[in-house]
């Protein structure tokens, strides 16, 4: 009978330790869910990134991978861990990386090109090979040591927005021929004048509340001006502009990492975009 209540005293102590933790956070939890937000049921378990974000933090965040400041990159696994019981595992990159382009290439401060993911058939942590379709337009555009990250915004017509050191994003259209890809133009899409600050971040997925802007201070995302009637209303078409999410931006210093479309906090939780 002792050894029952001993054990029962221990479950609802955890449950007390576990309740006050989310008690802790409740706010930030539910400003994130206002902004559009679906809270995940798994919890990120992860102590390399959870527990050594005072010196070293994540400075771009993949559905898969977590690039750090010092250019170290961890994998993530969101539901299933991996064999060292966290959800995240040390990649085996050993040289640092220092521009992100899309989520599946990555230029280390040597000077090569890596998939992260693997890419039809080549293996994740695999060198790009020169003869690869898309190798002249990654070497283009990855080659001038200010780039940190890509995306590609239409790979047809040659259009790719580029964030830079100096804290503007550019709209890069670069024409590819048969033996080269040149950047022919480069004018500037989001400034930082416009932002208040450096952008240290961004994502894009058109016209949805995917894109975003990020700096040190301030989150910016793509949201409907109209959404109350565009979510009443199958007629009504959704309009967006890119905005202070004020809720992201209160509660920046409980964010790991943002992808635009997914979030992980300082305190485990997950959360998906919801639309």
């Amino acid at each position: 009978m002792k050894k029952g209540l001993k054990v029962m005293g221990l479950l609802l102590l955890l449950a007390f330790i576990c309740s006050g933790c989310d008690a802790m956070y409740a706010s930030t939890t539910r400003d994130i869910r206002h902004s559009g937000f679906a809270l995940s049921g798994a919890e990120l378990k992860c102590d390399a990134l959870l527990d050594d974000v005072d010196y070293d933090k994540v400075r771009f965040l993949t559905g898969k991978h977590a690039i750090m400041e010092s250019g170290s990159v961890y994998e993530l696994s969101i539901g299933q861990k991996y064999s060292n019981e966290q959800n995240c595992m040390a990649s085996p990159l050993t040289s640092s990386v220092v521009a992100l382009f899309d989520e599946n290439v990555v230029k280390t401060a040597e000077g090569k090109y890596y998939f992260i993911v693997r890419t039809g058939e080549n293996a994740a942590y695999s060198a790009v090979p020169s003869t690869d379709s898309n190798y002249m337009i990654y070497d283009a555009i990855l080659k001038d040591s200010e780039v940190l990250k890509v995306k590609t915004v239409d790979a047809s017509t040659g259009h790719y927005y580029v964030l830079k050191k100096d804290g503007n994003v550019y709209n890069y259209v670069v024409a590819k021929s048969i033996s080269s890809a040149t950047v022919v133009s480069s004018p500037v899409v989001y400034s930082r004048s416009n932002y208040d600050g450096e952008i240290i971040d961004f994502s894009y997925a058109g016209k949805t509340t995917g894109t975003s802007v990020r700096t040190n201070t301030k989150i910016y995302r793509m949201m409907a001006t109209n959404r109350e009637e565009c979510s009443k209303y199958i007629d009504v078409a959704c309009t967006y502009e890119m905005r202070l999410d004020e809720g992201l931006t209160e509660h920046q210093n409980r964010i790991l990492g943002f992808s635009g479309s997914y979030l992980i906090t300082t305190y485990g939780k997950q959360f998906n975009v919801t639309g």
